[in-house]
């Protein structure tokens, strides 16, 4: 990832998850589901993504393009990706 390091772990936690929702989504993401991944408040999410260099790339909209709103879980689906990765291993 490009930016500025960051010394704090839990806050290089959020920005790799951060990092993982926008590849992940192909930046079809906003900073409410940056803060339903990581636990953490949108503001918090809005800082770490300007710090590390993210913030033009995710949706500043709640309502996606075509008018859905988001409403998967999207921790479980992290989990069951990661779930998937651990088998295949």
């Amino acid at each position: 990832m490009k930016g500025r390091p960051i010394k704090n772990p839990r806050t290089e936690r959020i920005a790799y998850q951060i990092h993982w929702l926008i590849k992940d989504t192909g930046g079809d993401c906003t900073l409410e589901d940056m803060a339903e991944l990581s636990g953490e408040s949108w503001q918090r999410c809005r800082a770490v993504a300007a710090r590390r260099g993210l913030a033009g790339m995710y949706r500043t909209t709640s309502a996606r393009a075509d008018g859905d709103f988001r409403s998967a879980d999207l921790r479980v689906r992290m989990d069951r990706e990661l779930t998937e990765l651990e088998a295949a291993a």
